[in-house]
Formats: C-alpha cells, structure tokens, sequence
C-alpha cells in the first residue's frame, strides 16, 4: 500500500488511514517487525523529555539513525535506502505506532540541510503559504485553527517540508488533521476523534491544501502582552530557523552545511517575530494581523 505525506510516498504493509492512498511509485519503504520488549541501550547523543521524562532519544545507527520512543517503539531510519523499520513493545497501540511514524520520525527522516523539514504550522493565504513555529505550548496549531475558522485553508499541523525552485523555497502539505485539546477544540466546533489511545488532544480536520505552494513567510512565535508583528533579520532569523529544523540529530553532525541551510531559507522569505497575548477571544485579531502583515509585504 502506497500513501502520500510530506511531498514523498510512503510504501507500508500496514494500513495508514490519515494519509491518502496514492499511485505513484514509492519513494520511502516501511518495514514492521513483530512486537518485541525493548532493551536496554547506551550510546545516545540526544534525548527530548517530557515532564522531566525521557521520550524520545536518538543516536547514529549503521546506515542512518535508531530512535527509541521510551517504552512504546524504536525506530530505525536509513537516510540512503530509504527505508524505516519499526519494532513496538508488546502492548503499544497502533495509533500510537502511526501518530510517531506521521509526526515524528517520518518529518525527520526528510529532514536536509538543503531541504528543511520545519516545526511548523501552516495555513494557505493570498501568494503561499505562511508558517508559524515557536517552541511547543504556544499555539502553532491553535493559530492554524483560527485561520481555518476564518475560512483559510490549512496546509500542515506540525511539520513542514520545504525544497528550493527557482531561487525560492516551495511548501509541500503534511496531512489532513489538526491535534487540538482543551479550549482550542471549540475553535472550529467539531469533537475530532483521540490521536491515541488516552492521548488528551484530538484530531480534527478542517479544509485541507493537497498541492505544494510557495513559502510566503515564516512566523516566529513569542508570547507578549499585546499583538505585535516585527521583523526578524540576520543572525536572529537564522537561529530561529536552524532551531526549528526537525534533524534527527542535534546539527552538529553536519553543522556548516545546516547553517548555510538556514541562511539560505532565511535569505529567500520574510522572517517575522509574532506576539502574541494569551487568550483565545484574541485570535481574529491575530489572524487579521497576519494577514495585513502579508498583504504589505
């Protein structure tokens, strides 16, 4: 079975229903071990924490990368062939196992200093595609949704894949879903079903972009006391942008050419950084500011 994400096609044994079947030859190929108890390993060069707990960690592997998603599933990706094996511990939930795969591992996979794959929200707006990334709790999803609401089409949730055309860098969309929880549900008035067995957000799915378009900007988000939407240049705008590429290592593997990577994307589309209050009555505020933003640019 061949399904569609990120501008790449992805041939997998096992049924993927957030992402669309496709005809087109596969460029990636999935493979499912039987479920099996993790070990113990060393060796790790990064690992992201949750709570103060490991999550996700990382380190180089044979032919690419092993990823191991503490007490649910280690991954393993080599970045030449292609190819992503997935081995789950006894008991790990199929969503779950696909939920990692779509947002997590797949996005890094695609990840090249050349070709970036951003933390990133995205929404269609007059001339491309604008992005928004920022670290985790402020909102890039809740943002997406109140440009939906507004009537925009959306383009990613998460993560966004970019490769440079003709001296400009083109968006490719993710996939159909928007991971919602608490307030932000009520945004776009539809229940959405759980991302995971437990998990406190929801997936819901607005209007959906399936075509790529052009990057229009990049919106680096802060939490202020009142909306506010200033450039961001130089050395500023490049550390953003390095810091919001979704690597499977921490950049210092190939940290020149990501760098240059950086300063080329930082070169090619407006950077801004976007303040904004807490509060969802204020977001019609914040998209119509985005939105002029745009349209003077």
């Amino acid at each position: 079975m061949k399904f569609a994400a990120y501008g790449t096609v992805l041939d997998s044994p096992v049924e993927i229903p957030e992402l669309l079947r496709t005809g087109t030859r596969a460029e990636w190929t999935l493979f499912v071990a039987p479920a099996a108890p993790l070990a113990r390993e060393g060796g790790w060069i990064r690992t992201w924490r949750v709570g103060g707990v490991p999550w996700l960690s990382v380190k180089p592997a044979k032919r690419g990368w092993r990823l191991r998603f503490h007490r649910t599933a280690v991954f393993e990706v080599d970045s030449k062939a292609k190819t992503i094996a997935w081995t789950a511990a006894p008991g790990a939930g199929p969503a779950m196992l696909r939920h990692l795969l779509l947002d997590q591992v797949l996005p890094r996979a695609l990840h090249a200093p050349a070709t970036p794959v951003l933390h990133a929200s995205a929404v269609v707006l007059p001339g491309g595609v604008a992005a928004f990334t920022g670290r985790t709790g402020l909102g890039k999803s809740t943002l997406a949704a109140a440009f939906a609401r507004a009537g925009r089409r959306l383009f990613t949730d998460d993560a966004l894949r970019l490769i440079p055309r003709a001296g400009r860098f083109l968006a490719f969309p993710g996939y159909p879903g928007l991971r919602l929880g608490g307030d932000s549900l009520g945004i776009l008035g539809k229940p959405g079903a759980r991302v995971t067995e437990g998990h406190w957000k929801r997936r819901v799915v607005p209007p959906w972009a399936t075509r790529p378009a052009p990057l229009r900007a990049v919106y680096v988000l802060e939490r202020g006391r009142r909306i506010s939407i200033e450039p961001l240049g130089g050395a500023a705008a490049v550390v953003a942008l390095f810091g919001a590429g979704m690597r499977l290592g921490d950049g210092r593997e190939d940290a020149a050419a990501e760098f240059e990577g950086a300063v080329r994307l930082a070169r090619s589309v407006p950077v801004r950084r976007l303040r904004l209050p807490r509060g969802l009555e204020l977001l019609p505020e914040v998209v119509a500011a985005v939105e002029r933003d745009l349209a003077r640019t």
